[in-house]
């Protein structure tokens, strides 16, 4: 996040590997929000890594505080939630719950496949 603009490198939905479990040693889910200007103030959210079998495996909550410019009708937020040493059990697909006051807003999915299962991109 450069003073508001946000600037994503490297992004990615699959993570390959030999075998597993295995962990991630870092890496970032980038959220972008915007507000109303009634809706002003603290925001709670929370972020979890479920499995397949609709196991979580991953939680992180927080907050953020909105604050609206005199002339602005709306808002962003820039959420840069970094995740180091992210532990993948098994091959499989995985998905990032995101909810924001309680109220989910936005499935992540994330891929953990074998190293010959990954289609290299033409």
């Amino acid at each position: 996040d450069y003073n508001g603009r946000l600037c994503i490198l490297g992004a990615f939905d699959t993570i390959g590997a030999q075998q597993a479990p295995v962990k991630h040693p870092h890496m970032a889910v980038v959220i972008r929000l915007r507000f109303e200007r009634s809706e002003e103030g603290q925001h709670r959210f929370g972020l979890v890594l479920i499995d397949e079998d609709g196991r979580p495996s991953f939680k992180m909550d927080g907050g953020c505080q909105i604050r609206f410019q005199a002339d602005a009708e709306t808002c962003t937020a820039n959420l840069i939630l970094n995740i180091n040493d992210l532990a993948l059990p098994k091959f499989g697909g995985y998905r990032f719950d995101f909810t924001l006051n309680g109220e989910q807003k936005a499935t992540i999915p994330l891929y953990l496949k074998r190293m010959g299962q990954i289609q290299k991109a033409a």
